[in-house]
């Protein structure tokens, strides 16, 4: 019942905020165009639109207060699939979205989403979030892997000066893991669209065990 309550409880921004610095989680469930077009500074993206819960429940701890950035009408939703895993600990959404906060001074960011094609681009570190079966299977050369569920915990092994373009293998995934490196700090952040999978229809060349040389 608390948590059904709290998917109405829409807070302010400046209230959001105070929460944030408290040390609750601003979880951004939009849509990728939407959160890379503008969010809160911090927010971690996981989008309602594909395992939702599950990865909630990987990147945070049941007892993590958060605070949802939801579309209009998917509050509601975004409450009530965590509390189903055990997370009820919803204690607000943003009211009036990304546009509140920033009209209320406080820091947003975006991210760039960067189409995948035959070739990586220049200059970009690759950072491949998929399983490690997904990657052994086929991947593009010279990219770092870090299963995202591992993430969170392994960033430091990044330069985070560096920019980096993150994958997975359709772009669900890579978004949640560009939202881990801006959390932590990171500076230059893309998510590529399509993924992998749309650098292999596009003919890039790939290594792996499912690779005929």
């Amino acid at each position: 019942a608390d948590s059904r309550r709290s998917a109405g409880n829409g807070c302010n921004a400046a209230d959001v905020a105070a929460r944030v610095t408290a040390g609750a989680v601003l979880l951004d469930t939009r849509e990728a165009t939407e959160f890379a077009a503008c969010h809160p500074q911090g927010a971690l993206h996981v989008g309602l639109d594909g395992q939702y819960a599950s990865w909630v429940g990987t990147l945070l701890g049941p007892d993590a207060a958060i605070v949802l950035v939801a579309a209009a009408g998917r509050a509601e939703e975004g409450v009530m699939r965590l509390a189903r895993v055990g997370y009820e600990n919803v204690v607000g959404t943003l009211a009036g979205g990304c546009e509140a906060w920033c009209a209320a001074g406080l820091p947003s960011e975006t991210l760039e989403l960067m189409p995948m094609g035959d070739t990586p681009p220049a200059g970009w570190g690759l950072l491949d979030v998929r399983r490690e079966p997904e990657w052994r299977s086929h991947r593009l050369p010279g990219a770092t892997h870090i299963p995202l569920a591992q993430l969170s915990e392994r960033v430091g092994e990044l330069n985070a000066n560096a920019p980096w373009l993150v994958m997975c293998a359709g772009g669900y995934r890579s978004m949640i893991g560009a939202s881990v490196l801006l959390r932590a700090g990171f500076t230059r952040v893309a998510s590529a669209v399509g993924g992998v999978d749309a650098a292999r229809r596009a003919g890039a060349a790939l290594v792996g065990e499912t690779v005929v040389a």
